[in-house]
This record gives C-alpha cells, structure tokens and sequence, in this order.
C-alpha cells in the first residue's frame, strides 16, 4: 500500500502496553463467573421446565395417565416457544438484578444499621 503505515512486532518484553496485574486477573475471573452463572441460571430454568409438576402449574393440563395415549403424553410439555419466553425472563431478570442490587443494597442495608447504632 503506498505511503502506508508498516507495522511491526517487537520481541521486547519490557514494551508491553498492558501489564498483567493482579486486577487485571480479578477481572477476568469475574467476568468468567459472570459467564458461568448465566450457564447454570439457563441449566437449572430447562430442568425445571421439564418436570410435570412445574408443567401442571403453569399450564393447568391434568397429568396423563398409564393409560394414555402417546398423543396425550406429547402434549403434556410446554411448547419452545414458552420455554425460551421463560427463560429469556429469568435472563433480564438476573440481568436487571444485578444492576439494581447495588443502590438498592447502598440504600437499604446501609442507612438502617446507622441509625440504629447512632
């Protein structure tokens, strides 16, 4: 490319940009757990959905049966459509939560406590 800029790597450790802290470390391993909540939230919201007691509840079927036909043992599950509904929920929930939980912490578990003491 004419009159471009070259650009080039460098074997010098001592120009490193970013060095690797032990915040740097503190941030990662909480946006790794980050990740990892959201797995288990998504994970613990599908086995609850399968389960026939939380089917009944939401959705009022009556349980099928010993004798029930196939048919009637299929239709017994939530559709995907509701089951991604419920889980997206949970997600904005969480999500929400976690962005609240502070001023709502600042606000509640701070003012009563020092008035008390006081």
């Amino acid at each position: 490319m004419a009159g471009g800029l070259a650009i080039t790597g460098t074997t010098d450790t001592s120009r490193i940009e970013a060095p690797v802290t032990l915040k740097a470390y503190l941030m990662c391993a909480f946006a790794a757990f980050g990740g990892v909540f959201f797995g288990y939230d998504t994970g613990w919201m599908g086995g609850i959905m399968g389960m026939k007691y939380y089917i009944r509840q939401y959705t009022g079927l009556a349980y099928p049966g010993p004798d029930a036909s196939q048919a009637e043992k299929d239709a017994f599950v939530l559709p995907g459509w509701q089951q991604s509904l419920l889980t997206g929920i949970l997600s904005c929930g969480t999500f929400f939560g976690a962005i609240i939980a502070g001023d709502v912490a600042d606000r509640i578990g701070v003012a009563g406590p020092l008035l008390l003491a006081a």
